[in-house]
């Protein structure tokens, strides 16, 4: 009996093992099983379905680059100059002879969502010679930076990046194939190294600074929100004046009336590039703004807006007998972000356009009443959040 003692021993011992390793098995099981279920809790669509979105939820905020001022009753075209070919030109602030390594610098917008390949991108820039006894043509070469690093160069004073034909403005398109993704499209800066060819040093008119180009779900137009003139050898800073609450205003053509009409405004156009198919969940618009001088007599400065799908009437926001908001003061900026539900569709942001009905209220002009006022802008920004599946 003390010979079987062994065998017994041995027994249990591989029986304690198999229960062990039985163990060990059903934990791990029941973790497998857990971790499933709650994968499954998460997926969408059903059990071990898994969505992930091209675009994710976000905002994407941008300013107005196309802005018109019919304050006199009459449409005048104040638009950033640099984000249309349309002969709003802007003048170097000297000029400008090849090999001085004095520039212009351009800064984009950040509109686009992040993370994106950015496929066919091209900078266009416009430019002429300003003429006079012995103009020649206005040429530049350039440098794309990005994150303060230069990642490309275009051209030389060697050899050019493009020229004009004199004074006529020409569109120079330049592929720039270093840009490869939206995180470097957003912010991109480029730096322009124009000179004036003719006998006599001349100074180069500037009509578009835009870069374009596509994602795999749509097209995009990048515009400046800020630029600066080296030219001089003195570098001087000038940001779009509607694009960042900053202190550089615009500020309205003709003072306002003494009511409300839809025939006198200050509009708005917008380009988010909203892919099709978007999921668009919230539109607004940012509105900072005062009078120009301080209103009188008790008055004030006030507006309403309406929104449009090109030329559609979408809603209104406010009214001539309930104004969106309104103002006495010449100095203080009123901010007001007005949440603009009726933009709810990807063809709806493309389009949106805001015009921005202001009235010195109750009335102006005359004796003992408030004085007529223009309207000063600091920013007028939109909004758009949206995801794509």
């Amino acid at each position: 009996m003390r010979r079987r003692a062994p065998r017994r021993s041995s027994e249990l011992r591989r029986r304690v093992r198999w229960g062990a390793v039985l163990g060990s098995a059903l934990a791990a099981f029941v973790v497998a099983s857990v971790s499933l279920a709650g994968l499954s809790s998460l997926a969408s669509g059903g059990p071990q379905t898994f969505v992930t979105k091209r675009i994710f939820p976000g905002p994407r905020s941008l300013a107005a680059q196309d802005v018109r001022d019919a304050s006199s009753g009459a449409e005048t075209n104040k638009s950033d100059a640099f984000s249309y070919a349309d002969g709003l030109t802007t003048p170097t602030s000297t000029a400008i002879a090849s090999g001085t390594n004095l520039y212009l610098d351009y800064t984009m917008n950040s509109g686009r969502p992040g993370g994106l390949s950015v496929s066919s991108p091209v900078f266009n820039f416009r430019l002429a010679s300003a003429g006079g006894a012995q103009a020649g043509n206005a040429c530049f070469w350039f440098q794309v930076r990005s994150g303060g690093s230069v990642i490309g160069t275009h051209g030389s004073y060697a050899s050019a990046a493009g020229c004009s034909a004199g004074t006529t403005q020409t569109t120079i398109s330049t592929a720039i194939a270093e840009v490869a993704s939206t995180d470097q499209v957003n912010g991109l800066v480029v730096r322009v190294y124009p000179w004036e060819t003719g006998g006599k040093t001349k100074v180069v008119n500037v009509d578009l600074a835009t870069v374009s180009g596509s994602t795999p779900y749509s097209a995009f137009t990048a515009y400046e929100t800020q630029w600066a003139d080296d030219t001089s050898g003195t570098p001087a800073t000038a940001p779009w004046l509607v694009a960042a609450v900053d202190g550089t205003t615009y500020a309205g053509l003709t003072a306002w009336t003494g009511a409300a009409s839809t025939t006198r405004y200050l509009k708005l156009s917008f380009d988010p590039g909203v892919p099709a198919g978007s999921v668009v969940t919230a539109v607004s618009l940012n509105n900072v703004w005062h009078a120009a001088t301080a209103v009188t007599n008790g008055g004030t400065l006030c507006y309403y807006l309406e929104t449009f799908n090109a030329t559609t009437s979408l809603a209104t926001h406010g009214s001539a007998g309930s104004p969106q908001g309104c103002t006495a003061s010449g100095t203080v900026f009123s901010s007001d972000t007005i949440p603009l539900p009726e933009v709810n569709d990807a063809t709806k942001a493309n389009n949106l356009v805001i015009k921005l009905y202001y009235w010195v209220s109750p009335t102006c002009g005359g004796g003992g009443n408030p004085t007529c006022v223009k309207s000063v802008t600091d920013q007028a920004e939109a909004t758009f959040t949206y995801y794509l599946d």
